[in-house]
């Protein structure tokens, strides 16, 4: 079979740099197919150029693995006899530990082309640290000691990733020190290796894919960029196959990493990360302490919340009235936006566990810390200021940001379910999104609904189950754990028809007693009119009813 293949890509470069994305994308080109790592990728490579019948037996075994991963429309083999499509000629090969091996894919008897992404030192890092279920620096001396040359090319940095006594960030920024050097290798092999950056790559997808096309000499096909709609299942390093390409993971570092370990990792990468410009310009902030910022004060945020949509720009406003600092970055809807990838991180993480019916706790409670030091002490926040954030994702991660923040107050906004369930979607109600799968996954279990309906239910239900699992959660929690001295649940309505008395309330709740207020810019033309006669009313009420009622609101 594979004397078929007219030729073969290699995908190489550091673990976590975007070679799962970068296969994907190519893999989808009609006249190609995407071998994976878990695939049998490996032991396969180590038999070409052996003449044995063993070779030939792994091969069909690894493209029957392959196929595996496509849905049915794009499968590879053809169902009547399981042979590969004939108009398949292009073999892509994501394969990142092939980063060693450049004299004998220079030897192949294949036209060969290298695809060759590079990353931001620190991503690459947090993301190894996201990635338990793989040891990478034991994986990687393992690779490199079995293979003497690039042994003896990379001796000193290899001695280095051998040494215990090192912390593991640095062990990990040494990897990719190592293998994203190596490019200059295939360079040498005659290779001509596409190197570009992650980047670069996620902020333009087409305008890269045409240039990776452009180099594979391959014609540029729609499918690049909706890979997402041509695989199915979870890919290599736990990845899922059907996430689009989005930006979320290119700042996601800073959750992960403290200043001062992102700045060991520039440090220790050196001038190969200056080489694609990683450090530059916000590099230097990194040597700002931040360990000026009192204890009491990090323990004390105003933490703002409630379900998407429900208006909470509201309250965001109304305690930006009152002089809180609410992070360096706010988007249009005054989310504050800094909080947002950690905050995912562990509402993902607590709904998934959710749905499963397993017990869930943070183990990484110190990222919090961390993310407010960073937020506080690398940005516009002055000492004698409040402090918080608003997200509305928080909801989900309550307990979590609760426990951590023993002095916080939290404030909660509601909005009738009817209402909220009518209007559009949003993200923790669709299924086009990570967070927004995990909470539907998690309250269909909860509320005894069968999941396999999830994907036909219409966009009120998923918007009404959504509401419910978060709201009734962030209210369970707050009557089992908070007080009015640190809880405050704020009605929508009530800050629409009672603007003066329900802002005043909130700012003493904020601040403390005060006769000071800003009511906060309400566009009416944004409150829903509803018809009495729409059927899903019932429909919404049905599921949220109970919890509506004990929030004070009726059926419309």
């Amino acid at each position: 079979m594979l004397s078929q293949f007219k030729k073969i890509t290699a995908i190489v470069g550091c673990q976590r740099s975007g070679t799962t994305l970068t296969g994907q994308i190519i893999g989808t080109h009609p006249n190609a197919m995407l071998i994976d790592e878990p695939d049998g990728l490996y032991n396969w490579f180590k038999k070409q150029g052996k003449m044995s019948g063993e070779s030939g037996k792994m091969f069909e075994q690894l493209i029957e693995n392959a196929d595996k991963k496509y849905r049915p429309r794009h499968k590879r083999l053809r169902k009547r006899d399981g042979k590969l499509k004939p108009e398949i000629k292009h073999l892509v090969l994501k394969a990142p530990n092939l980063t060693y091996d450049f004299t004998k894919l220079a030897q192949l008897d294949k036209d060969v082309s290298i695809l060759y992404p590079i990353r931001d030192p620190r991503s690459v890092v947090a993301s190894m640290s996201k990635l338990k279920q793989i040891n990478m620096v034991a994986n990687q001396i393992d690779w490199i000691s079995a293979n003497p040359k690039v042994q003896n090319l990379v001796a000193e940095d290899f001695e280095k990733l051998n040494n215990p006594d090192l912390p593991i960030h640095i062990r990990r920024a040494i990897i990719w020190k190592i293998k994203t050097g190596l490019f200059e290798q295939f360079k040498e092999k005659g290779l001509n290796p596409f190197v570009f950056k992650y980047e670069d790559f996620i902020a333009s997808p087409e305008q890269m894919c045409r240039k990776m096309a452009d180099h594979l000499n391959m014609d540029y096909h729609h499918n690049f960029t909706q890979h997402d709609a041509i695989y199915w299942g979870m890919g290599p390093g736990f990845t899922e196959r059907a996430r689009p390409i989005d930006t979320i993971s290119v700042r996601q570092w800073k959750n992960r990493l403290s200043p001062k370990q992102a700045r060991e990792v520039i440090e220790t990468t050196g001038e190969l990360a200056a080489q694609f410009g990683y450090g530059k310009g916000d590099y230097a902030k990194f040597d700002k302490p931040s360990s000026h910022i009192p204890e009491d004060v990090l323990t004390a945020p105003i933490i703002l919340t409630g379900r998407g949509g429900s208006g909470t720009r509201l309250i965001s406003e109304i305690a930006q009235n009152a002089d809180v600092f609410l992070g360096n970055r706010l988007n249009v809807s005054a989310d504050s936006t800094e909080w947002a990838d950690l905050i995912y991180e562990i509402g993902i993480a607590r709904a998934r566990a959710e749905a499963k019916d397993k017990p869930f706790e943070f183990r990484k409670d110190h990222l919090l810390f961390e993310k407010a030091k960073d937020v506080l002490g690398y940005g516009n926040w002055k000492p004698e200021e409040l402090w918080g954030w608003k997200l509305p994702e928080t909801m989900i991660a309550v307990p979590d940001v609760m426990n951590k923040f023993k002095d916080a107050k939290l404030v909660h906004l509601v909005r009738h379910p009817v209402t909220m369930s009518l209007r559009r979607t949003h993200m923790t109600s669709r299924l086009a999104n990570p967070i927004g799968r995990a909470v539907l996954n998690a309250a269909y279990k909860e509320f005894g609904r069968d999941q396999s309906h999830i994907k036909s239910d219409p966009a009120h239900i998923h918007n009404a189950l959504s509401w419910l699992y978060q709201v009734g959660k962030v209210h369970r929690y707050a009557a089992d754990n908070l007080t009015a001295e640190n809880y405050h649940l704020i009605r929508f309505e009530d800050i629409i028809e009672y603007p003066e008395p329900t802002t005043q309330a909130l700012t003493n709740f904020i601040i403390g007693d005060t006769n000071t207020n800003t009511i906060p810019s309400i566009n009416v033309n944004r409150v829903t009119d509803l018809d009495a006669a729409d059927p899903r009313i019932d429909e919404v009420w049905n599921i949220c009813g109970d919890l509506g009622s004990q929030l004070s609101y009726n059926r419309p």
